[in-house]
């Protein structure tokens, strides 16, 4: 017998603060098994660094994260995909011109992982498969939001290699203080090694 989805939200949110070195906070989590297993986690928060931001750099109200069925085999808990639903995401640069997003990624390059396509004959955790639907990104500088934003983001992070990591982003540009009807679209395609 295993314990309810619910039970494990608190293990669940230990294995992802212990990932991205943040506070996260999840309200509850349920069992999903099709067409995948994995949970369904509501009001999914990854908290900032408070010398950043007081705000949260991640905030989304669905996610679904969906299991390695090998992993499973051996007992682990291993995500290989998480799929975030609206989120907001709030990039903020301090006065020493330091983005809060680069311990994570310096941290991530730390970390010895697989790639997200490799399926056999890995001893570390696979890098999952990271992407987001219709999401909000903010730029903050200091403790200032800036009136620019991207909106209706389609994000995907993914690790290509053992030492190479890939982003796409396709968003559209706004500002807050213009009432612009079509500021066009921005797209991105790029690559960083550890």
């Amino acid at each position: 017998v295993r314990p309810g989805a619910n039970r494990l939200r608190t293990r669940i949110a230990r294995s992802i603060r212990a990932a991205v070195g943040r506070q996260v906070e999840i309200s509850s989590a349920s069992l999903r098994l099709l067409p995948q297993p994995g949970f369904d986690l509501e009001n999914f928060i990854v908290y900032d660094d408070p010398a950043f931001s007081a705000e949260p750099i991640l905030r989304s109200d669905e996610v679904i994260a969906s299991l390695r069925i090998t992993s499973l085999l051996h007992g682990r808990l291993d995500i290989s995909q998480l799929s975030l639903t609206e989120p907001s995401i709030n990039l903020v640069r301090n006065n020493q011109g330091h983005w809060n997003l680069e311990y994570l990624l310096e941290r991530a390059a730390k970390t010895p992982v697989a790639p997200t396509g490799k399926s056999k004959g890995q001893a570390h955790p696979q890098f999952p498969y990271i992407e987001a639907g219709r999401a909000r990104i903010n730029f903050k500088f200091g403790l200032e939001k800036t009136r620019f934003a991207l909106t209706d983001a389609d994000l995907a992070l993914f690790q290509d290699s053992a030492n190479t990591w890939g982003v796409r982003l396709e968003a559209r540009p706004v500002r807050t203080d213009a009432n612009l009807s079509d500021a066009g679209l921005l797209k991105i395609t790029g690559s960083w090694q550890r």
